[in-house]
Parts: structure tokens; C-alpha cells; sequence
């Protein structure tokens, strides 16, 4: 498994994601050998997150199991809703080439710049085509932007069940699964929340910086 956060602006989007991320290494080494996890926080309120994102902590040589562990299931809980001057479109397999043309104009009118432009509209392809083929056939696509960030967040009906989903490399003979992966790859910081109720992905990608 792999951790595709590109750590920048340490916002409280990342922080939760990081979280999530740690959470997923209980997932990720729970049938292989005995490992351990040197946490790199500063001991301050951040710790106290971190902290419940493992089964079995150490601390001062004292090693013991966690009676506050979180829910280890990354994609649980909701995601704040969009602001209400959010720009909102529903599609269906045949809007995708329609939204991939809106979206392109929605960057560049933001001056994100061509090469992460480009980076964006195949990311939300991925996820607005994964929406038609697993989701339901349909979804709604909603662009905004907070500060020095463009967000861009597709929902659909559909429910992600493998909570590594996006964390492997595809193998060169795989053809399909590649989309989360590739995501990942492109934007910044990436929240999936899913349930039975549906499947929101929110990427996050900065503006004015090159990627790291």
C-alpha cells in the first residue's frame, strides 16, 4: 500500500486524510509479519487523533491495547457539504465529454495553469465514467473553490467496499481498477466516503504551486 497525499498546505482536509491513511496500515499488515510504526507527530492535540487510529499503542516502552480506537473503516462518516454558490451538474454517460469541456474552461478561469488543468479533467473522467459503469449509471458533479484550492466532488449511488481501493499499483497486465489509482496519482488530496447510501469522492488541487 502506498500514500498518495502530496503534504503541502497542511489544511485540515489533509490532516483527516492522514488520519484515514494511518487507519488503512492496520488494514494493510494485518495478515503479515509483526511490524511497528514510529508516529512522526508533534506531541500536541494532533496526537490524540493519531493515537486512536491504531489497536495497540507504545509510549515510553509501555506497550498496551487501545481502549479509544476509532473506527478503522476509512471511507465512514460525511464530508461537509458543498457551499451553496457551488456549481452542480448531473450526468449521464452521454454529459461526460460535456463535462470534461466545462470543467477545462471552470480551470483555466481560475488560472490553474494548463499542465494541472489537464491533471484535473482526466482525474474527474475517472470518477465522473466510474460513476456510469458502478454507480448507477448517473451522478452529480460539484466544482468550487476555497481559497487557494479548486475542489471538485462526483457523487453516485454506487458503494466501495475495498477500503485499500486506489492504495495498490496497478500491475502492467491489469485492465481495469486503474481509475481511484490514477486519481490519486493527479490531485493533491483525495476524501472517499462510502456507504450502502452511495459514494462521494472530493479531490482537492492547488493553485499557483508545481506538484510535489
Amino acid at each position: 500500500m502506498t500514500s498518495h497525499l502530496r503534504w503541502r498546505s497542511h489544511g485540515r482536509a489533509d490532516l483527516r486524510e492522514c488520519y484515514r491513511q494511518e487507519s488503512l496500515l492496520n488494514v494493510a499488515f494485518d495478515d503479515g509479519r509483526p511490524w511497528r510504526l514510529v508516529c512522526l507527530y508533534d506531541r500536541d492535540a494532533l496526537i490524540e487523533t493519531a493515537h486512536r487510529s491504531h489497536p495497540i499503542v507504545t509510549d515510553e516502552s509501555v506497550t498496551q491495547e487501545n481502549d479509544v480506537q476509532a473506527d478503522g473503516w476509512p471511507f465512514g462518516g460525511e464530508l461537509s457539504s458543498p457551499p451553496g454558490d457551488a456549481q452542480e451538474v448531473a450526468f449521464k454517460a452521454e454529459e461526460l465529454g460535456v463535462l470534461r469541456h466545462l470543467l477545462s474552461q471552470w480551470a483555466a478561469s481560475h488560472k490553474l495553469g494548463t499542465e494541472a488543468s489537464e491533471e484535473l479533467v482526466l482525474a474527474v473522467n475517472e470518477l465522473t465514467t466510474n460513476s456510469v459503469r458502478y454507480g448507477g449509471g448517473s451522478g452529480l458533479l460539484a466544482l468550487w473553490r476555497e481559497r487557494d484550492t479548486l475542489l471538485c466532488e462526483v457523487r453516485d449511488a454506487g458503494h466501495i467496499e475495498d477500503p485499500q481501493v486506489g492504495r495498490r499499483r496497478p500491475r502492467p497486465d491489469q485492465h481495469s481498477g486503474r481509475g481511484i489509482w490514477l486519481v490519486h496519482q493527479l490531485c493533491d488530496v483525495v476524501q472517499i466516503r462510502s456507504s450502502p447510501r452511495g459514494t462521494t469522492v472530493r479531490v482537492h488541487k492547488h493553485l499557483g504551486a508545481p506538484r510535489s
